[in-house]
């Protein structure tokens, strides 16, 4: 492989929600269907701005449009969506151990310092040294990232199936 590890990593930025409202809007009213930048937004705020999902999302929501888009078509277009893509996440959630289900709860909890005793005992996470082996084992299984030592979802979606799954 001459051009394993040849160039430079370069990380990019999220699309600004903007960008996206803007697509979103003119892409429907070329096919002669309405949608408002509210709407527009809401759709690129539920998949955080992923551009897969931005685009699989619309697509649904256009899909599921007569002529205009109202709140009832977003919400069963992101049931949609979360169904379209659940055998893939029901698998991945089989594999997961009772202490990383613990670990998601608490990361879509907004929990920050996850390593505090009150979240330790709260989300039942055993120990300090037991977060740090579930965050590393989340990393190497691609469910989270870590950016400025704060663990995200890497699928905005999965995140979505979760918290549906779990009631959370």
């Amino acid at each position: 492989m001459p051009f394993y590890k040849f160039g430079e990593i370069i990380y990019l930025k999220k699309i600004e929600e903007s960008h996206f409202v803007e697509f979103i809007c003119n892409n429907f009213a070329k096919t002669g269907k309405k949608i408002n930048p509210s709407q527009a937004l809401k759709i690129a705020q539920i998949v955080e701005c992923e551009p897969y999902y931005v685009q699989q999302l619309s697509h649904i929501v256009w899909i599921n449009t007569e002529k205009e888009v109202d709140e009832n078509i977003i919400e069963s277009s992101i049931e949609d969506l979360i169904d379209q893509n659940a055998i893939f996440y029901q698998r991945e959630f089989e594999d997961l151990s009772y202490y990383q289900i613990q670990f998601l709860k608490a990361l879509i909890n907004k929990v920050k310092n996850f390593s505090s005793k009150d979240v330790i005992n709260n989300y039942n996470l055993n120990s300090s040294a037991n977060i740090s082996k579930i965050r590393k084992s989340l990393e190497h299984k691609d469910i989270i990232d870590i950016k400025d030592n704060i663990p995200e979802f890497i699928d905005s979606v999965f995140k979505l199936w979760i918290i549906r799954a779990l009631k959370v």
